[in-house]
């Protein structure tokens, strides 16, 4: 495929055009896979949440986030939720009338549940088994609100007064479902999002927000992607630095030294220098595919560092008589091709996922960009920045042993012809 997710969906959206009495919209499938397999609630990119205890004041106050929406660079489709409805009469007890007739409100509720929905007057018992005996008006008189209201209330001197003098209905619309988070009811307004990443538009918008005044009791607070973004960004951090300590506890165990998995780990923030290039100057955002691939890099990027330190002292091991800093030069020479082709590699195996090539490339071009950027950008400077930190860590802790001892006469490093006397 030649063209992007957004090429297509603006060419559709293009192509299709207003539909008189229809909202059509063509969305871009952006979510992960995971995500899709979960089965995450529908709706837009970005979610803006209402929360407070009344229905009417919440839909005022939908409105002008809706408004606020529409205005807000970025942000296409914005639509409020609209939840389906049902008809229903609301009944309205006259308790004047009903306090001077001396009957309580329990006793009209009563008298009409029974008429409409019936009561449980008794259990009818058979051979063991238990039925309820349910009282309520035939079918044909109670289809008719004008029939219902015929029914009687006695009061507590025996007299039988008519609902209809106690009542008064008024017919109304009631949503089927109505949704609850934190014990307030919530409407939410949807919008996609185009030309920008979240990360940009949260901060204008909930700026934009604050200038809503809204009643005591009622909040907006942004959700949808946003807030499974903000959740999965914690999760990564925190396995970003678990993979860091684990990585230094490993090293650190099978060198038998703190410093020298300083050295190697040295080289994940040399990696992130090729991150903030890629950010810069590609069209990729910080979104949970690159950061999956920040904590990915994290993990391949030392391994060059681990070549080049782990040759380094096996260099030391072997001629302990010579310079430290000649022994730095002749690692860094001998394990540059290795290096090179270990980076190289993995790289060019890597490129056809940053370039988007593919079914869904362009979901996972993130995670590969940031992969292949990191690895070029650590591996060069790897190759000068660790040993100049080796060199300056340890050259003056090999001085100080070297004048405390004879140095014998240099041994010839592999490959260096042998100099006679």
């Amino acid at each position: 495929r030649k063209r992007g997710i957004e090429e297509i969906r603006k060419s559709l959206d293009d192509a299709i055009g207003p539909v008189p009495g229809m909202k059509v919209q063509v969305k871009a499938q952006t979510e992960m896979m995971l995500m899709r397999m979960i089965g995450r609630r529908g709706g837009g990119d970005l979610v803006v949440q209402v929360a407070g205890h009344n229905l009417v004041a919440a839909q005022q106050i939908v409105d002008q986030v809706v408004s606020v929406m529409k205005q807000t660079p970025g942000l296409i489709n914005v639509e409020a939720e609209v939840s389906d409805k049902r008809p229903e009469l609301t009944a309205s007890i006259d308790r004047e009338k009903a306090g001077l007739l001396k009957i309580s409100v329990q006793d009209i509720a009563q008298t009409l549940e029974t008429t409409i929905r019936g009561t449980e007057a008794t259990l009818y018992r058979e051979e063991g088994d238990e039925f309820p005996v349910v009282v309520r008006l035939r079918a044909e008189d109670r289809d008719q609100m004008d029939d219902v209201q015929q029914v009687g209330v006695t009061t507590a001197t025996g007299r039988t007064i008519p609902l209809k003098n106690l009542l008064t209905f008024q017919p109304n619309e009631a949503p089927v479902v109505i949704e609850r988070q934190n014990q307030q009811r919530i409407l939410r307004v949807f919008a996609d999002v185009e030309g920008r990443d979240l990360g940009s538009i949260v901060p204008e918008l909930e700026n934009n927000l604050s200038a809503i005044q809204i009643p005591s009791g009622f909040s907006i607070s942004v959700a949808g992607d946003w807030e499974e973004q903000q959740k999965s960004f914690t999760a990564l951090k925190q396995g970003f630095i678990l993979a860091i300590l684990l990585m230094y506890m490993i090293m650190a165990s099978q060198y038998e030294s703190l410093s020298d998995p300083f050295y190697i780990l040295f080289a994940v923030p040399l990696g992130m220098i090729g991150v903030i290039w890629v950010f810069v100057f590609t069209d990729t955002t910080l979104n949970v595919q690159s950061f999956i691939g920040i904590v990915v890099l994290s993990g391949i990027v030392v391994n060059n560092a681990i070549v080049l330190v782990d040759y380094i002292n096996q260099l030391r091991r072997r001629y302990p008589e010579r310079p430290v800093n000649e022994l730095i030069i002749q690692a860094a020479t001998r394990r540059f091709r290795p290096i090179l082709m270990t980076t190289l590699t993995t790289v060019l195996a890597m490129i056809p996922i940053a370039l988007g090539w593919g079914e869904g490339g362009e979901l996972q071009a993130p995670m590969a960009r940031v992969v292949v950027s990191g690895l070029i950008a650590g591996t060069t400077i790897t190759l000068l920045a660790i040993p100049l930190i080796y060199q300056t860590c340890t050259v003056p802790a090999a001085k100080r042993t070297a004048q405390n001892r004879e140095v014998p006469v240099p041994e010839p490093l592999l490959g260096e012809p042998v100099k006679s006397s």
